[in-house]
């Protein structure tokens, strides 16, 4: 039942993400090309972690945004990138991922797994 409740909370979350609550911009185009988007989430215990969470995506080993909230919407110029989330605990954790043009691509950190990166 805990985790039927924390997924529906998670999905809630997902989907105020999508429709713009969080939402900050890292426009990097000249406007002659379609951004994409990623939405960040930090969870702890299953769940959105609902307490400030720092954030730092990266393009080629250069810092492109940074944010202090657990979610976070940005747009970005369609590339590779690397999204690094410190947890709590002081561990810092990092996930790869591909913008692609006109599409919302969801990064989702766990802070309390037993993954270590």
């Amino acid at each position: 039942m805990a985790n039927l409740l924390a997924s529906t909370a998670l999905v809630g979350c997902l989907l105020a993400i999508g429709f713009g609550a969080g939402k900050a911009n890292a426009k990097e185009s000249n406007g002659e090309e379609s951004n994409g988007r990623v939405s960040l989430m930090a969870t702890l215990k299953s769940a959105p972690a609902l307490q400030p969470m720092a954030w730092e995506i990266t393009k080629q080993g250069t810092v492109v945004t940074k944010t202090k909230r657990y979610s976070a919407t940005f747009q970005l110029v369609p590339d590779d990138y690397i999204a690094y989330l410190e947890c709590p605990n002081g561990e810092k954790r990092s996930r790869e991922f591909t913008v692609e043009c006109n599409k919302t691509t969801t990064v989702v950190v766990a802070c309390d797994s037993k993954e270590k990166q």
